[in-house]
């Protein structure tokens, strides 16, 4: 359903339908539509083994820091440019207001910032300022 962008069928009845049971089994099976979404978008979403894998030490050096940040770049561009279910789970969370979609979104916010921040001291003195 979602590497077809068909967000607004995310229900229990339209999963349902898709696979051809009834809603029953879907909440049986899982205990409740968002706990399968979870299961789905954790399998898929390739942020926390991203944040596990770019990890530097505190005090790393400003070749490290550039290392780093390319690799991310790179990393990011193929994931997403060959990933189709990836690419609709960001769509989905862009279009769809959803407390699991922007709890999933905040995380990232919040690994992403650590990862930000090993870059602060390349801007201080600069006309680039931090928003913190």
């Amino acid at each position: 359903m979602l590497e077809k962008r068909e967000y607004k069928q995310l229900t229990a009845a339209g999963l349902a339908r898709w696979i051809a049971m009834g809603k029953n089994v879907v909440c049986d099976s899982f205990g409740a539509l968002v706990n399968l979404l979870k299961m789905y978008i954790a399998k898929v979403d390739h942020w926390n083994p991203f944040f596990e894998r770019f990890q530097l030490p505190k005090a790393a050096s400003d070749e490290q820091v550039n290392q780093l940040f390319v690799e991310l770049m790179q990393h990011n561009f193929k994931y997403f440019s060959h990933n189709r279910q990836m690419q609709n789970i960001i769509l989905w969370q862009l279009n769809e207001d959803s407390p699991l979609l922007r709890n999933i979104s905040e995380a990232r916010e919040v690994e992403g910032a650590k990862l930000l921040a090993m870059t602060d001291r390349h801007f201080r003195n600069t006309d680039i300022a931090s928003e913190r």
